[in-house]
């Protein structure tokens, strides 16, 4: 199986990319580390943009450079297709030392299931250990 790339944009402008490559199903939740298409962009430019577009901070530690964001409403998701993945929310969070994921929060059923057909066998495998 080829492993999926999701694009990432933020103000129609391309952020990055993610795998997506973990998840909780029955949530429609999933989540991945986000490679940066910019280098440099990290702590600081994040903070700046929740500031300036009054995206809610939920958890701010300067000195760590760890940052994690409320719903960020410019923020996409995009498949192979061009298909846009659209939950009820959105979140990034990480340090600038570590990495960075981004969150979809509330994944239709159908669209999960059409998308992340792996993860929902890996869930159901959980249970047959």
């Amino acid at each position: 199986m080829t492993e999926k790339i999701y694009k990432i944009l933020l103000d129609d402008k391309l952020l990055g990319t993610t795998k997506l490559e973990f998840s909780d199903p029955p949530m429609g939740v999933v989540f991945g580390q986000i490679n940066f298409a910019e280098k440099s962009f990290g702590y600081a430019s994040i903070k700046k943009y929740c500031i300036d577009n009054l995206i809610e901070i939920q958890t701010d530690y300067p000195n760590d450079k760890l940052i994690s964001t409320g719903h960020i409403a410019k923020l996409k998701v995009y498949n192979s297709e061009n298909l846009e993945l659209v939950g009820i929310g959105n979140n990034i969070e990480g340090m600038d030392s570590d990495n960075y994921t981004i969150t979809i929060l509330g994944l239709d059923s159908e669209v999960y299931e059409k998308e992340f057909p792996e993860h929902i066998l890996d869930y159901e495998q959980s249970f047959n250990k």
